[in-house]
């Protein structure tokens, strides 16, 4: 004998199987409201909308990760087409007008010296001159290591960048003066250094 089933007991609703039940559920509008609502902007909200962006955050992860080293980013060119000219040419400028003052100037000492000394200019006479008393002595050994110094890297940079005019350059030092001669090269260095980043932009396809 089965027994009563318990009043109190929550009641399980079962589907109409029934052709009625069926069209009633089909009509309800709803039951089918949620099925056919499109999602929100909010429930988008962790989806990324780049898919551009989402790989380069994976692969940086993944890079990151491995412990690889991130990609640097273009190296820009030293200078760039139509940017910088007028400060470089001032600065070529600015160069040759030290190497004409360098010319000029000490050797109206020098004319000066030979018309004190009479007979010629005496280079031993001269150094001996120069070293008269200790604050000579300072100058001239000052110039002496100093300019030393920069015409041996006058010499390697000139190699280095494959320079023309080095000769001009340690004539002028030798026959005018190192004023001259110095001022001089960093002008020559200049131009060459602008002719080597105008074609480091054009072998980058840069240059219009």
């Amino acid at each position: 004998m089965l027994a009563n089933p318990d009043p109190a007991a929550p009641r399980t609703s079962v589907a109409d199987p029934s052709p009625a039940g069926i069209d009633a559920a089909n009509t309800n509008p709803s039951a089918n409201a949620n099925a056919s609502t499109p999602p929100s902007p909010q429930d988008n909200a962790g989806i990324s909308a780049d898919p551009q962006a989402e790989d380069a955050g994976r692969g940086s992860a993944h890079a990151a990760a491995n412990g690889e080293a991130m990609p640097s980013a273009a190296p820009i060119p030293a200078i760039l087409p139509g940017s910088s000219d007028s400060a470089i040419h001032g600065l070529e400028l600015l160069y040759l007008a030290l190497a004409a003052a360098g010319a000029v100037l000490p050797w109206l000492a020098n004319l000066d010296y030979m018309r004190a000394y009479p007979g010629g200019f005496d280079i031993g006479q001269f150094i001996a001159l120069a070293n008269i008393n200790p604050a000579a002595q300072s100058l001239s050994r000052d110039l002496a290591i100093g300019s030393s110094a920069v015409l041996i890297w006058i010499v390697v940079e000139s190699r280095r960048l494959r320079l023309k005019g080095l000769w001009l350059v340690l004539l002028c030092c030798f026959t005018l003066a190192f004023a001259c001669g110095a001022p001089l090269f960093l002008y020559l260095r200049e131009r060459r250094l602008r002719e080597l980043a105008r074609e480091e932009v054009q072998a980058k396809g840069l240059l219009v």
